[in-house]
């Protein structure tokens, strides 16, 4: 069983939404997914039933690959949270430019986004081990556009 840790700022309009719809891809590919108690409430009744709560720097006692969806500050700021562990971290872009982002908002919803979260996820499971020592954001962020173009 591979664990999500889906990390969202929520002041980017589209965010909660993009992460509702992630967390119910990936539930539905069999992953188990967290979010921090502050976006929790957020999502609806029937995802809160099989999504637990952790606060964001307890995520790696939890998740295998963090997802954060915001923009490119979302992004550094979850590098900079998860740096101490070896989470990789992929994100969605929901600003305007995304250039640490692996993808963009408007790809997620539907099957184009669909498409996308499994081929990071068949990645995820065929790579077996996610990340080693050293490894920064960018690489793992280049595994995945790679695996994404070749899939």
């Amino acid at each position: 069983m591979k664990s999500i840790g889906l990390y969202v700022n929520p002041d980017r309009s589209g965010a909660v939404q993009s992460a509702i719809n992630a967390a119910e891809i990936l539930i539905d590919l069999g992953a188990e997914c967290c979010v921090e108690p502050t976006i929790f409430p957020l999502f609806p009744v029937h995802l809160q039933e099989t999504i637990q709560q952790f606060q964001a720097i307890d995520f790696e006692r939890f998740a295998d690959l963090v997802i954060a969806f915001g923009g490119d500050g979302t992004m550094l700021t979850a590098a900079r949270l998860f740096s101490g562990s070896d989470l990789p971290i992929m994100g969605v872009n929901v600003g305007r430019l995304g250039f640490l982002a692996e993808f963009n908002v408007d790809e997620l919803p539907g099957a184009g986004g669909a498409a996308l979260l499994q081929v990071s996820w068949r990645h995820l499971q065929a790579a077996g081990e996610y990340q080693t020592p050293g490894e920064t954001v960018e690489s793992t962020a280049g595994e995945y556009a790679g695996a994404e173009t070749a899939g």
